[in-house]
């Protein structure tokens, strides 16, 4: 690029562009994260079919995060922790044919190592679901639930929580894909949860008085 003034003075620059790399639907692409490069990288993607997808990552100790743009460069999902640990995992609805951009990058404080990125295609649930289908506990006592939609690969879905009595247990928190609880009287309760598609998973909760020293 020239930029030539009024007066005849000139000054140039010259921009490199380089291929991007492509990535394939289940293909595994591994980064090296070393202390003067974070591992960042773009990645073009062309899916075959339309349908909802998800750019993910696997890694145990480096900090990763993931950007994913359209045809025109305008932003759809982004992530940083949404997978296991300091994983990413962004979904997006992608149209048969047409190009996105899968960007990646580390933190700089993240560590080194190598990790690894792949693009899946998500499924419509079948079934949910839950960590453990009972507890038994005392007055006071807090315990978590997980919810999980089958198959694994499943579009994410809202999950909302009901209890049959809330004398026997509350609900304290909802947050990373768990649903948080106080036991706080004695008795019998079922927790449910049901997911947007309308699969349902309980639990049994049984309470006892704790026990006098």
């Amino acid at each position: 690029i020239t930029i030539t003034t009024s007066g005849g003075l000139t000054a140039s620059a010259t921009i490199t562009v380089a291929q991007l790399e492509y990535i394939a639907l289940d293909e595994i692409k591994t980064l090296s994260v070393t202390a003067t490069d974070t591992g960042a990288q773009t990645y073009t993607f062309v899916p075959e079919e339309d349908g909802v997808y998800a750019f993910c990552s696997n890694c145990e100790e480096i900090d990763v995060y993931c950007e994913i743009l359209d045809s025109y460069g305008d932003t759809i999902a982004e992530d940083d922790d949404g997978g296991e640990g300091l994983n990413f995992f962004a979904e997006f609805y992608a149209e048969a044919g047409e190009t996105y951009y899968l960007h990646t990058t580390t933190y700089s404080e993240s560590g080194t190592g190598n990790y690894s990125v792949t693009v899946k295609k998500l499924q419509d649930a079948t079934g949910l679901r839950l960590s453990r289908m009972s507890y038994k506990g005392e007055v006071l006592d807090h315990f978590n639930l997980q919810t999980e939609l089958i198959p694994d690969n499943s579009v994410s879905e809202d999950i909302i929580w009901s209890i049959s009595d809330t004398t026997v247990v509350e609900i304290r928190d909802t947050s990373d894909g768990r649903a948080y609880f106080r036991i706080v009287g004695k008795g019998n309760a079922i927790i449910t949860a049901e997911s947007e598609s309308g699969f349902t998973a309980t639990c049994v909760v049984t309470a006892e008085e704790p026990e006098e020293i």
